[in-house]
């Protein structure tokens, strides 16, 4: 009767704990257990990118086709038949990718020719920026043979850096944003300041690719700005078409548009080429414009006119992106959370309601 009894509380377990344990993981939105597994997000102005840990790319939001037009996709989709990615960059109403062997890959709205192909028509599917080898083609058509280690996709303009310290852009010259002394256009990379170490940019390990704007973080940590300087929302504009140093900001990390990370955990940003630190923040392990967050995990939202305050909801994120009007945060576990405007879908979450607070999305593997 007791090897009865102790065979049945064995049977009861093997039955019963895998439900328990789903019960206790699942919130109605998220199963860690089953879940796709993310390692890197972006957010674009209207739509949104991810990276899962085996390479494949998910986009959801305002899809662009170029001049065949464009539609709205309210769920994460895979982009079937692409190459395994490390990193992806939604700009303006284009995308950017950069694949494990250090490939970039762009495709949606061409216009400027911020896709870098050589001409403004948009790509429906993912295309190479070059031929066999590595990476991109420089303005005279020639490989540039340097491996791409970042990309930055602005609102109408791209970035890259490579492995030497080099910095290409392409796409909107206006206001200076790529930093060649001019305003013109340009329709494939072309590398930024050929005589860059005589104005001591140089060693280049951080790019950030803003709205009309160029940021770069030098091997001192020192942080680089072109294209607009000023503040656009009053219309006091100066344009910089060659990239400028920041006076007062050092032992910089990482840059994200106009806000700056330093060593010791406190965001800085800049007006007029006049830094000043963000109140509230300290401890700080990553940002995104808008976004931070804290060696705790903890998500921070600030800007001009916000005070710094913890979204609620999240208290494990690690890496968070900010798009035209809505947010991303990835936490620990590879799970995407999105709020703010979803009028293009582009929270992912099946329709085009507004969300105020982090709700996590759903992917269908």
């Amino acid at each position: 009767m007791r090897k009865y009894i102790k065979s049945l509380r064995k049977l009861v377990l093997v039955l019963v704990l895998p439900i328990l344990i789903f019960v206790a993981c699942y919130n109605g939105e998220y199963n860690p257990l089953t879940g796709v597994e993310f390692t890197q997000v972006s957010a674009g102005e209207a739509h949104s990118l991810a990276v899962c840990t085996d390479g494949r790319v998910w986009s959801w939001g305002r899809v662009e086709w170029g001049l065949s037009g464009w539609r709205n996709d309210y769920r994460p989709q895979m982009l079937a038949g692409f190459v395994p990615i490390n990193t992806v960059s939604a700009g303006g109403a284009f995308s950017m990718a950069l694949d494990r062997v250090g490939r970039i890959w762009t495709w949606g709205d061409g216009d400027y020719g911020k896709l870098g192909h050589g001409r403004v028509e948009g790509e429906e599917l993912p295309r190479r920026l070059s031929g066999v080898g590595n990476p991109i083609l420089n303005e005279a058509g020639n490989e540039v043979s340097s491996n791409i280690i970042a990309i930055s996709a602005g609102t109408t303009h791209s970035m890259a850096l490579c492995d030497n310290g080099y910095i290409w852009t392409w796409g909107n010259g206006a206001n200076g944003r790529l930093g060649h002394g001019g305003i013109a256009d340009e329709h494939r990379p072309r590398r930024v300041m050929q005589g860059m170490d005589a104005v001591g940019l140089a060693s280049v390990r951080a790019v950030s690719a803003g709205y009309r704007t160029s940021v770069a973080v030098d091997g001192q940590g020192n942080v680089w700005h072109w294209g607009v300087i000023g503040d656009i929302s009053e219309w006091q504009i100066n344009d910089s078409p060659r990239p400028q140093r920041i006076s007062g900001l050092s032992n910089i990390t990482a840059v994200c548009d106009g806000v700056a990370l330093c060593a010791e955990g406190y965001v800085w940003t800049w007006k007029n080429l006049q830094p000043r630190r963000i109140s509230g923040l300290s401890n700080i392990a990553y940002i995104s414009n808008g976004l931070a967050i804290d060696n705790d995990g903890r998500v921070w939202r600030f800007g001009d006119n916000i005070q710094s305050t913890i979204v609620q909801g999240i208290d494990n994120a690690q890496i968070a992106s900010t798009g035209g009007a809505h947010f991303m945060t990835l936490d620990d576990y590879g799970q995407i959370w999105t709020w703010g405007n979803g009028t293009n879908g582009q929270l992912g979450h099946g329709g085009t309601a507004t969300e105020n607070h982090p709700r996590a999305v759903n992917v269908v593997n």
